[in-house]
């Protein structure tokens, strides 16, 4: 019997998904829908996964668009004005993610989104109504009050099982469907497939997302958190050129233990807010978010990190973050957009003196200490633009370790601020 890695090498579709890891699965979901001998299936497969009739795919109305305003795959109103097409009314939007994980507000934002868009373009189709029906446009001021907005359905497909946000996406109207469902889908309904050659096609599209799906998600559950942070190097998604992927989900499991553990150590009112940037954490002037926790999973340097991250208003953010398999670092980031320009003579000592000076000032001097050089006068930091940083241990720890070395440090910060 083939190996995990044997069964995806000899696999044409696998081979051909690597030039673009999720742009490929939301272009072969497209094809389904637009060829003519794969549409039943497309259609299968909406019916299934939105519940029968609540929704009919009309290729005559409506078409699909790939990356229009920027959503992975969409459906889209069909307008026709004088033999050429415009679009309309987005009808559904479907967020993919193979090779990184949902969060609320990114979904979030996409429905905000999507409803100003329905909003600019039932008042567009109103506007040209009215024009060719040469009606007083008058009757176009309350256009608001007529508009026909579609109900617009939205699915979320995902690699992984579990993540952060799951109860809170699925609350907010979501409907989730892992790759496992996917394929599941496809396999029942091949016999709507009538081509010989296309049957093919999907069949090693079905043996590609079941092979990898399977060994992913039976590699995450023999996780054990007395394991070290060894355990992200794996040398079959190395060899597959995938071991983003797994970096990022073996990351956000650990990031599902954290949340346990600080649920317990604070209870439920003060668990960490999921981000995606640093922006969406400074706030106005750097104090709306005052008193609340975030955390982050992200992929670097081709090393995946978690970040626990807390806000000392107006002054910076607090960082305690694991990358890879390096010590557990303490780090603080400043409201400044950039390193301050001196001149090149006076480099060295006018930016030491400002980064003490902001992380004493926000009393992390203790957290985040200087990184000590004979050969000058003043105290240097690690940093990276500006995030400062020091290493917590000498030694990198195991993940139980790791994650209650940083809510104890979390804490202790909190409780300097104060």
């Amino acid at each position: 019997m083939d190996t995990f890695v044997e069964k995806l090498n000899n696999n044409p579709i696998f081979q051909l998904s690597l030039s673009s890891k999720e742009l490929f699965h939301s272009n072969f979901l497209a094809w389904l829908a637009e060829d003519k001998n794969t549409q039943a299936l497309f259609k299968k497969i909406l019916s299934t996964w939105l519940g029968e009739d609540t929704f009919d795919y009309n290729t005559d109305c409506m078409e699909v668009k790939r990356e229009y305003k920027n959503f992975d795959f969409s459906i889209c109103e069909k307008i026709i004005n004088d033999e050429e097409s415009e679009t309309g009314k987005i009808r559904l939007v479907l967020e993919n993610k193979f090779k990184s994980i949902a969060y609320k507000a990114q979904l979030d934002n996409y429905k905000k989104k999507v409803d100003d868009l329905n909003e600019e373009a039932d008042k567009a189709q109103c506007k040209l109504e009215l024009k060719l029906k040469r009606l007083n446009t008058a009757k176009f001021e309350n256009w608001k009050g007529n508009a026909k907005l579609p109900k617009t359905k939205y699915i979320l497909l995902t690699l992984a099982e579990d993540f952060l946000d799951k109860e809170a996406v699925k609350q907010s109207g979501w409907i989730i469907v892992t790759y496992a469902d996917y394929s599941k889908t496809l396999h029942d309904n091949l016999a709507l497939v009538k081509d010989k050659f296309y049957k093919e096609l999907l069949e090693k599209y079905c043996e590609f997302i079941d092979a990898f799906y399977t060994y992913t998600n039976n590699c995450l559950e023999k996780i054990k958190y007395t394991d070290n942070w060894e355990i992200l190097k794996n040398e079959d998604f190395s060899t597959l050129r995938c071991n983003d992927i797994w970096q990022k989900l073996v990351m956000h499991q650990c990031a599902l233990q954290l949340t346990k553990k600080l649920e317990k150590k604070f209870g439920k009112d003060f668990q960490p807010i999921i981000v995606t940037s640093d922006q969406e954490i400074w706030g106005e002037n750097g104090t709306e978010n005052k008193d609340k926790l975030f955390m982050r999973v992200s992929y670097y340097h081709g090393e995946a990190l978690l970040e626990l991250k807390y806000l000392i208003p107006q002054k910076g953010i607090f960082v305690l973050q694991q990358q890879g398999n390096h010590p557990l670092r303490a780090g603080f980031l400043d409201m400044l957009s950039k390193k301050p320009k001196y001149s090149k003579e006076h480099d060295t000592k006018n930016w030491n003196e400002e980064t003490d000076k902001i992380i004493r000032g926000a009393k992390l001097a203790t957290m985040v200490p200087p990184k000590k050089v004979e050969s000058e006068d003043k105290p240097r930091y690690n940093s990276f633009g500006v995030f400062y940083y020091n290493d917590l241990n000498t030694v990198t720890k195991n993940i139980e370790n790791t994650l209650d070395d940083m809510i104890d440090n979390i804490n202790q910060v909190i409780n300097l601020v104060k």
